[in-house]
């Protein structure tokens, strides 16, 4: 609300509601006043709350509801009242319901935004008006009250010092101050100089001496101040100190006296230099989210201590930098419960002294999964599948060490890096894939991998190779010695599946005959990984993890299976896989932005601590993940459950449309939905052929010329008219609508031509012209004799031209432009004249409504042209000369669509004019736009973000709605003739003499009609998947939530059983008992805020029922209609997912593709 508008008077209610108000908080926040609890908490069971809603301006609206409905309010202070932001007063925001307020406030949001006024700006531009006075209140710190005068203490000492950390900035005398900061000594003194002026000192400078150790208190016998340098956030403090000296027989020991006061010493050997844990604290957030460096840092102190003279203050980054490695380690062993005892006994399937942070989602064994996995029907693997990924990247290389080149490995194993001896060891030793074996690479055009050791030749090692869950958390990584090579895949793949939770399987070669647990590998490069996998797992340092390997679904990304042959989309494409959900497989891709820019820090560190900083960034990222993962799973499984929910009606759709194919098609693949059976491949080597239900069939495609002459874009050829009479007058109104297709069409091209001018479009636009002003003035003269003197109507709608058509040609009063002439068609006239010549507007009503419905038919045609054109350009167009034909199709096919888009739009003005919108099969269709032509993509098609969630445009359903025969009788010789010339594909119809063969055009439409129907086919198939991917994927998401409880379980009890030993083993040491009852308590929170998260999702039943039977059980009841999927999140009532039609009910029962629909009775 601007300044000068005067603010409304406040209502009397709503003053004495906010005086009351104002004085029991007033009562509230005075120190010896009530305090609030849980009794008075429930003493308002009775009393309706109103709650308001409140911006910067006033009341936006209020709710009352019951208080019975309210949880007991938490045992905490009452919150401070909100400031009215335009007065700047005391006053508590408005209570009470006040219509009037409302529309204030809406009349105020309206000027604002006429305005072109934000809240930012409002906010800015108030600031800048206050600038002076803010300089004035920001001078008024510089100098204190009373400076230089004497103290109140009575001392007679005179006011010369204050703190310049403290938020109160009075001036005291030395005494004082230092009797106030005997705890604070690190904070900065600032004495008044002669100069008259504050200037920071250290508090030694002013007479005070702190006390180091003797658990804070003063040490009766104090050892001699000891100069130090102690480093806290607000700067470098050069200052002296006194250790304890109660230890009359030894040295005080400085570590340990450092450590008790929270200070980490830079050494273990009379250490003379400190860092408070506050700063390491501080330093180690700003490291993993604002990627700053050592040097970074040390200027940063360097600046906090003098910002005049930075450099005077000393440099710490090298003790920084050692101090930071240990700091680091100490987290990971403090997290890890590694500090306590080793995990063998709480997590069996793990590392014993691993530091990593593991994945709470994913199913491991003995800790996460259910007891009796091994029951899982295959069917429903996805529910305890691991799913993993690995990928190189090769932005973080190592290059070549300065310093220190034999360096100190803290890590020795426990972190994401194998031990770099073992690691050399398997390198030379490793068994290389067969050269001549006699299985062939199916895809060998991958360079990017090979060549990056070219690019990064100077370094040491060119990347790393890491291992992922699917749920982002990093279990692995690798230097790559020379590019991407498989001996080091191998290994990390190996340590990948150990730390998941996989156990070692028997070395003999015998397999185990047990139940192996189902995973998902995915790699950018399987189609040749995973040719010879089998055969180098044979190594002894593999063999252990052979069997997972062998046994696992390997698949390639989806960001990198379009740029393989084609047929490794279908061989290892994720999209048609049974059992695999939406996993992408492209998780480690998410990592990248984060470590890329630790890349340049990385690059000159040693080997070692370039390691440790890589596992810190990786572990801070997993720790993050980790404690958001109830977010997540209710984030996912809500997404899930829509995407399954949306696919399966668009399944049901199509399902409906082509209800006398789908049961050949769905016979034809009824075993598509086993492991493997997907696809056949016929033949071997180069002439392989796959075929599959996803993929379209070598059906011989219409050409362009031939599709155009069955569909123009003034296309009667197909047009079902209904009932018109083959008399003088439709014929005469065929070719009036003829005429004013052409007329749009002449306009369209103009405007082309003014954007993109063309030579041949100009003389196009000549002879239009003129073919069209000679065939009007013929058809103009027959106006009289069927209409008399009835003249156009100006009140009609019209078609909204743009702003370029606008400009190029003016429609006012020009009449020597043909494309302006007034045809005086029954829809330009007024209702009166119409109601005058009722048979020639139902004429025309029945001509307009055939041919709209034939303008959306190609118009969606034409956008699937595009689609293929598309794909075709990423495929093959690779120079300029493919590229710049390509583009040009492109581009004249994006004309057409537009030119049939424009023709359904005028159909549609036509018909309103007419007032006969609303009784044909037009009616509740709006205006068609580009965005209603939007072709879904492809599942193995290269795709945008968001791409998946979106659906086909509006058109396709209009389109589905409406069926189109042959033309009938009753035209004219003249439209007979136009109508079966069509249009070029440059723009306008151009006057062909229909010299071709009926035999030619009924192929052509034969061929037209194959195409159409192989696309429908292919799209059935894969809406199905898509529908059953979604559907896996929910109920993945739902075993995941189960999965974070057991996990958070299962981590609260081994922490309280740290917490328990330590009690019995080692009672000296209170504060890891302390720190292990910590922990339980903040997994059990995590372990609550998951079944909160659950039940809000609407899948708090299955909490329970988890408990008692596998959940795949009931996942089965759930998919055959005899359990709700979820329960609604508004109105609490279950939703079931039931068949909605029996026609699927039968193609799956009959053809047996479905084994997920069966009986519970043996249940």
């Amino acid at each position: 609300m601007s300044s000068s508008k005067p603010k409304p008077p406040m209502p009397a209610k709503l003053a004495e509601m906010m005086a009351k108000r104002k004085k029991e908080q007033a009562k509230l926040m005075k120190p010896g006043g009530p305090i609030r609890t849980a009794e008075s908490e429930r003493a308002h069971e009775s009393v309706e709350a109103t709650f308001t809603r409140v911006n910067g301006s006033g009341i936006v609206g209020v709710q009352k509801i019951a208080a019975e409905a309210l949880p007991p309010a938490p045992l905490r202070a009452p919150p401070r009242m909100t400031l009215s932001q335009d007065d700047g007063d005391d006053s508590p925001p408005p209570l009470a319901d006040l219509e009037e307020e409302d529309d204030d406030d809406d009349v105020e949001t309206e000027e604002v935004l006429e305005e072109g006024k934000t809240q930012t700006r409002r906010c800015i531009e108030s600031f800048r008006d206050k600038l002076p006075h803010l300089h004035d209140l920001m001078m008024d710190n510089e100098v204190s009250k009373g400076t230089n005068t004497p103290c109140d203490c009575g001392s007679g000492l005179l006011r010369d010092v204050r703190c310049g950390e403290c938020k109160n900035r009075r001036a005291t005398c030395r005494r004082c101050f230092i009797a106030r900061h005997r705890d604070l000594w690190d904070h900065w003194v600032q004495v008044w100089q002669t100069e008259g002026f504050f200037g920071p000192q250290d508090i030694h400078t002013i007479g005070f001496i702190p006390q180091i150790g003797h658990n804070g208190d003063a040490c009766p016998v104090p050892h001699h101040p000891v100069k130090v340098i102690i480093v806290d956030i607000n700067g470098v403090h050069d200052t002296k100190v006194q250790f304890c000296g109660c230890d009359l027989n030894t040295s005080p020991n400085r570590l340990e006296q450092f450590m008790h006061d929270s200070m980490f010493p830079a050494s273990t050997a009379r250490p003379e230099l400190a860092f408070t844990f506050r700063l390491l604290r501080h330093i180690q957030l700003l490291h993993v989210e604002c990627t700053a460096n050592t040097y970074d840092i040390n200027s940063f102190i360097q600046r906090c201590t003098d910002n005049k003279y930075p450099w005077a203050a000393p440099d710490v980054s090298k003790q920084l930098r050692r101090v930071l490695r240990i700091w680091h380690l100490m987290k990971e062993e403090r997290r890890t419960g590694y500090i306590v005892e080793k995990n063998k006994h709480a997590f069996p399937t793990r590392q014993a002294d691993s530091l990593l942070v593991y994945c709470p989602l994913c199913p491991e064994q003995g800790v996460s999964m259910e007891e009796d996995w091994q029951s899982t029907p295959p069917e429903f693997d996805h529910l305890i599948a691991a799913e993993n990924t690995t990928d190189g990247n090769f932005k973080m290389a190592m290059g070549t060490m300065n310093s220190d080149v034999v360096d100190v490995d803290l890590l020795k194993g426990r972190g994401l890096q194998p031990l770099s001896h073992e690691m050399e060891a398997y390198r030379a030793s490793a068994i290389p894939s067969p050269t001549n074996g006699s299985e062939k690479i199916p895809c060998n055009n991958l360079k990017a991998a090979s060549q990056q050791h070219v690019r990064n030749a100077d370094c040491v090692y060119n990347g790393i190779c890491q291992f992922q869950c699917g749920h982002v958390f990093v279990k692995a990584t690798a230097d790559f010695p020379k590019g991407e090579d498989q001996k080091t895949n191998d290994m990390v793949v190996k340590l990948g599946y150990e730390r998941s939770g996989f156990p070692p399987l028997s070395t003999s070669e015998v397999p185990d005959e047990k139940r192996k647990q189902p995973s998902r590998f995915s790699y950018d490069s399987n189609c040749q990984y995973c040719v010879y996998v089998d055969h180098r797992f044979q190594h002894k340092d593999l063999k252990s993890m052979r069997e997972h390997i062998r046994n696992a679904t390997k698949i390639i990304n989806a960001a990198h299976v379009y740029a393989h042959a084609g047929d490794c989309i279908y061989r290892f494409g994720c999209f048609y896989m049974e059992g695999l959900g939406h996993f992408h497989g492209e998780t480690c891709e998410h990592f990248w932005p984060k470590s890329n820019g630790f890349a340049p820090m990385i690059f000159k560190m040693n080997l070692h601590h370039g390691h440790e900083t890589y596992f810190n960034i990786a572990m801070d990222w997993n720790y993050l993940k980790e404690i958001n993962a109830p977010n997540e799973v209710h984030r996912e499984v809500r997404y899930a459950r829509t995407m399954y929910l949306r696919y399966k009606a668009e399944f049901q759709i199509a399902s409906q449309q082509n209800e006398a194919d789908i049961r050949a098609w769905a016979a034809e693949w009824a075993d598509r939905h086993q492991p493997g059976k997907h696809y056949r491949q016929t033949g071997k080597g180069k002439n392989a052929v796959i075929t599959s239900p996803y993929k379209h069939r070598e059906v011989k495609l219409p050409c362009l010329d031939g599709v155009l002459s069955l569909l123009v874009a003034n296309p009667l050829t197909l047009a079902c008219v209904g009932n018109v009479t083959s008399d003088k007058l439709a014929g005469w109104i065929c070719d009036g609508i003829s005429f004013s297709i052409r007329k749009l069409h002449l306009s369209l091209l103009i405007v082309r031509v003014a954007k993109y001018p063309s030579a041949s479009d100009d003389e196009d636009i000549r002879r239009e012209r003129e073919s069209l002003k000679k065939d009007m003035n013929t058809w103009l003269r027959l106006r009289k004799q069927y209409f008399g003197d009835l003249e156009p109507y100006s009140g009609r709608h019209v078609r909204a031209k743009t702003r370029r058509e606008t400009k190029h040609y003016d429609t006012k009063g020009a009449s020597g432009k043909v494309e302006e002439w007034e045809l005086c068609l029954p829809s330009e006239l007024s209702a009166e004249a119409q109601a005058k010549i009722g048979p020639a507007v139902d004429q025309e009503v029945a001509m307009r409504e055939a041919l709209a419905f034939q303008s959306i038919r190609l118009a969606v045609l034409i956008a699937r042209e595009l689609l293929a054109l598309g794909y075709d350009k990423k495929k093959n167009a690779k120079y300029t000369g493919p590229m710049t034909k390509a583009r040009e199709r492109i581009s004249r096919a994006k004309w057409r669509r537009d030119v049939a888009i424009a023709n359904y739009n005028e159909h549609r003005i036509a018909l309103l004019n007419l007032n006969a919108l609303e009784r044909t099969k037009l009616a509740g269709l709006e205006a068609m736009t580009v965005e209603d032509t939007y072709v879904a993509k492809s599942v193995d098609g290269v795709r945008q973000p968001l791409d998946s969630s979106r659906q086909d445009g509006q058109a396709y359903l209009w389109n589905r709605g409406y069926q189109t025969t042959n033309m009938g009788k009753g035209y004219s010789e003249r439209a007979r003739k136009h109508m079966l010339d069509g249009e070029d594909e440059a723009g306008p119809s151009k006057r062909r003499k229909p010299n071709r063969k009926a035999s030619n055009k009924k192929k052509v439409k034969k061929d037209l009609e194959a195409w159409e129907k192989d696309g429908e086919r292919v799209r059935w198939f894969r809406l199905e998947a898509e529908m059953r991917r979604w559907r896996e994927h929910h109920e993945r998401k739902q075993t995941e939530f189960l999965n974070l409880i057991r996990n958070r379980t299962h981590e609260r009890d081994a922490w309280k059983d740290r917490a328990i030993f330590l009690e019995k083993t080692r009672p000296e040491k209170p504060g890891y008992i302390a720190y292990a009852r910590e922990q339980a308590a903040r997994y059990n929170d995590g372990l609550e805020r998951a079944k909160r998260r659950a039940r809000e999702a609407g899948y708090g039943h299955i909490l329970e029922a988890s408990s008692t039977e596998p959940f795949y059980k009931h996942c089965q009841r759930v998919r055959n209609g005899k359990e709700p999927m979820y329960y609604d999140e508004n109105d609490g009532q279950p939703v079931y997912d039931v068949p909605e039609t029996i026609l699927m009910d039968d193609i799956y029962i009959e053809t047996g593709i479905d084994g997920d629909i069966s009986s519970d009775e043996d249940d």
